[in-house]
């Protein structure tokens, strides 16, 4: 038999572990967290591309949320009350027009305001043959409705007005804004 041992000695590794440990924990410390942040702002980013369009999804969802107990109106009602008031200032009725509008509408305006502001226009100030046509402004929820009403003269001239229906909480559609451009 032969008196030389058949494997050779073990090794001492524990500089390999000390090395390995401590490239370890420079990776833990450092590069982790720099990925983690790279990452988080990339999110970021591409949150803030599409931010906007998100923002105006959840509102358009918080306003169009059905609260118990809240009046809501069809897109035919809110035509017809538009109607009913394009109708009025056709008649130079200001004051049932005014009776139509919202408190809050009511504050910033008069009857002499509408009046004024029918006047201002000279196509509507000449009211012979003056017709109008409503149509939806392409925006809207249950409790508000906007129409752009198109008068037109018996020349076939025409000017634009904006009306906003408002449904109140009592079911009430009252004007809430009226311009004319």
């Amino acid at each position: 038999m032969s008196t030389a041992e058949p494997f050779p000695p073990k090794a001492d590794n524990t500089a390999l572990y000390v090395v390995l440990g401590v490239t370890g924990g420079v990776v833990l410390l450092c590069i982790a967290p720099a990925l983690i942040i790279v990452v988080c702002l990339t999110a970021v980013q591409l949150l803030g591309r599409n931010s906007s369009a998100l923002f105006q999804t959840v509102a358009m969802s918080i306003s169009s949320t059905d609260v118990p107990g809240s009046a809501r109106m069809t897109q035919l009602e809110a035509k017809f009350s538009a109607d009913e008031f394009a109708s009025l200032l056709l008649d130079a009725q200001y004051e049932r027009a005014y009776a139509r509008t919202t408190p809050e509408y009511r504050r910033t305006t008069s009857p002499q305001a509408l009046r004024q502001m029918w006047d201002a226009v000279p196509l509507l100030r000449q009211r012979d043959d003056l017709s109008y046509s409503l149509e939806p402004s392409g925006w809207g929820t249950d409790t508000k409705q906007t129409f752009v009403v198109t008068w037109t003269d018996q020349d076939n001239q025409q000017t634009k007005m904006t009306v906003e229906v408002t449904c109140t909480a009592a079911g009430e559609r009252q004007i809430s804004r009226c311009s004319v451009p």
